[in-house]
């Protein structure tokens, strides 16, 4: 009976890793799918509005009166 017991136990906790392995996966899959898709509509979005902020050096870095500081 105890071998019987440990047969089922060790197959629950297979099945749940399973399962929750699986279900991750799939909210993660998810939630990258849409975060990527945002990035790249909000990218697009800049670039076609001409927004170079990020750039150093560029067209509108010192927008607003803010000098960037360059380290050397």
């Amino acid at each position: 009976m105890g071998k019987r017991i440990q047969k089922i136990y060790h197959s629950l906790i297979s099945r749940l890793i399973g399962l929750v392995g699986l279900f991750l996966f799939v909210v993660i899959s998810t939630w990258a799918y849409f975060n990527i898709d945002y990035q790249k509509k909000s990218t697009l979005e800049n670039i076609a509005e001409g927004h170079t902020d990020a750039v150093p050096g560029g067209r509108n870095s010192h927008v607003g009166g803010k000098v960037p500081v360059y380290i050397r």
